[in-house]
C-alpha cells in the first residue's frame, strides 16, 4: 500500500478538511480536489469513500472524514 498523497501527514489533511468545513461548507466535495489531484482520481477516491455524490463539506460525517483521509493516505 502507499499513499495518494506521501508529502501529506494525516495531521495537515484531517486539518485541511476542516478548513474546508468552514471556509467552503456548502460546496460540493467534488468541486474541489486537495492540493490539485485530477478531478477523475479525487472522484474515484470519494466513491472508494463511500462519500455521497452530492455531499458538500459542511455535510462530512467524522467516519467519512477518515475513510477518506484512509484512501488518500493508506490505499
Amino acid at each position: 500500500m502507499g499513499s495518494w498523497l506521501p508529502s501529506v501527514s494525516d495531521a495537515d489533511l484531517r486539518e485541511y478538511v476542516a478548513k474546508q468545513r468552514q471556509l467552503h461548507g456548502t460546496r460540493s466535495l467534488r468541486a474541489h480536489s486537495f492540493q490539485g489531484l485530477p478531478k477523475r482520481l479525487w472522484e474515484f477516491l470519494l466513491d472508494a469513500s463511500g462519500i455521497p455524490t452530492q455531499a458538500t463539506w459542511a455535510e462530512l460525517k467524522s467516519r467519512d472524514v477518515q475513510a477518506l483521509c484512509d484512501r488518500l493516505l493508506r490505499d
